[in-house]
């Protein structure tokens, strides 16, 4: 549930072992996929709302992205700092390579 997997990629690695009969008794997908939700909102309370920019705190689970258990990237690519003006530069590094990539292609 602290995965940032999509909620039917969740209940699909946990039911994939299951036999056929332990499959039918189990309930159906979209109840399981309401208790995965309702399991991740209070697993991963989500902070007030700030006032202003300025008083913006980023919790460390929002700068980090972790699509499965075992592995972690870096999201929060850059952060002006606490101004009014301020600037935050969300993404993963790996998307950004690919992007930079093209930059010399002839279109």
């Amino acid at each position: 549930l602290e995965t940032m997997e999509p909620t039917s990629t969740v209940i699909n690695e946990c039911v994939i072992d299951l036999s056929q009969a332990a499959k039918g008794i189990i309930q159906s997908s979209q109840t399981l996929k309401k208790t995965v939700r309702r399991q991740r909102k209070i697993i991963q309370a989500i902070p007030d709302a700030p006032k202003d920019l300025i008083l913006l705190q980023i919790p460390e689970s929002y700068k980090i992205f972790s699509p499965s258990k075992d592995i972690e990237e870096q999201f929060l690519l850059a952060d002006s700092g606490p101004e009014n003006d301020r600037i935050l530069i969300f993404g993963r590094q790996k998307k950004l390579r690919y992007f930079i990539s093209f930059k010399n292609m002839v279109w």
